[in-house]
């Protein structure tokens, strides 16, 4: 496959029309061939097609990345999008490319795939990434068993470079692999390079077959684990901020003594940005009254019963984050996304999701309970 392989993000944030998936794709159909023909000819391609294409993503979703590629044995035009590591818009990508329609010389692809280990190589910052220089060893914790630790060693290692070389083994790791997984399965993953002090060296080739393992390990002991939280104890507390400001917290002392936490890994964080009492840091009678018809909304969206918890809640200094701990992480992010939306006019929503197995993000309210 020739490939333009760049990943391209625009800065722009003109007025346009397009405000669904579904506009998106019109657009897209309209500009196909000539798409097509500024990939394939080659001649001012930042022009003609990565800043139109960047700038209408943008758009749609602000966090959306790019490549492509021809196949010179197809002819086809390979167009992939990806979240670039962000957990919470894979949701988003893979909607995005289920509704792209059929066009003549296009294929649309969800997240960077998978690549054959054996021949596949990556060249960035004047060094090579390939099974050839790049083993693994994984670190167990006998306190976290289902944590998935990775060391990857590689050959010509330099501390002075180590960002580079770390960006380097991700990306490596993010086509070998298949984005999905590299993001999702891989909980740790440090960079090193060869010594006397470390334990016998696998293939990176084993890699997969080692996270296929290890995830299927994990699903069979807690596929079936469900918490319900409607006698659960909770715990009110007041605390302050640096600013000296009051901050409070509502948990879930119930759950931050469950012994499955793992069992929901995910962690989601609602940030509600509001306009504070300058004395308290609180919100008004009126904005609070619609927090609160958020988190109730969120609750019957997100329920127990489908595996997503709600942990933990803080309010303080014009902010208020809402932690729910998830089986999964699509369901919250589409979810979300809306919400965002539904509250824009009252104030600003933002929300993450990160991957927190034994809830550690926590540790700080273990010792209040």
């Amino acid at each position: 496959m020739s490939v333009f392989n760049k990943l391209f993000k625009s800065n722009s944030a003109d007025d346009n029309n397009i405000e669904t998936i579904a506009d998106f794709w019109k657009w897209f159909e309209r500009q196909a061939d000539t798409f097509y023909n500024a990939i394939d000819e080659g001649s001012d391609i930042e022009n003609k097609f990565f800043s139109p294409l960047a700038d209408q993503l943008y758009k749609l979703h602000e966090r959306i990345f790019f490549l492509v590629g021809i196949n010179k044995e197809t002819n086809i035009a390979e167009l992939t999008f990806t979240p670039d590591a962000i957990i919470r818009n894979i949701a988003f990508v893979e909607d995005l490319v289920k509704q792209a329609p059929q066009i003549d010389k296009w294929e649309f692809v969800a997240l960077k795939q998978a690549s054959d280990v054996e021949g596949f190589g990556v060249k960035m910052f004047g060094r090579d990434f390939s099974s050839k220089n790049i083993q693994f060893y994984p670190v167990e914790h006998p306190e976290f068993p289902d944590e998935i630790d990775i060391i990857a060693v590689y050959d010509d290692y330099d501390e002075k470079d180590h960002d580079d070389i770390f960006n380097g083994v991700c990306i490596y790791l993010d086509n070998s692999l298949g984005e999905l997984k590299s993001i999702t399965m891989i909980d740790n993953m440090r960079v090193r390079g060869p010594g006397d002090d470390i334990p016998e060296l696998i293939p990176i080739e084993k890699l997969d077959a080692y996270l296929i393992w290890r995830e299927k390990e994990f699903v069979e002991r807690y596929t079936d684990i469900t918490h319900y939280s409607k006698e659960d104890h909770y715990g009110s507390y007041q605390g302050e901020l640096e600013n000296g400001m009051p901050i409070f917290a509502i948990v879930n002392h119930t759950l931050l003594n469950w012994e499955h936490k793992a069992s929901h890994p995910w962690i989601l964080v609602v940030m509600i940005h509001y306009d504070p009492n300058p004395e308290t840091g609180l919100p008004n009678e009126r904005i609070y009254k619609l927090m609160e018809d958020l988190e109730v909304e969120l609750m019957d969206r997100l329920r127990d019963v489908d595996g997503y918890i709600n942990v933990i809640r803080e309010t303080g200094n014009g902010l208020r984050e809402i932690n729910f701990a998830c089986r999964e992480f699509r369901k919250p992010s589409r979810v979300m996304e809306e919400i965002a939306v539904k509250y824009a006019e009252h104030f600003r929503v933002e929300f993450d999701i990160y991957k927190d197995k034994y809830w550690r993000s926590f540790d700080k309210f273990n010792a209040e309970n």
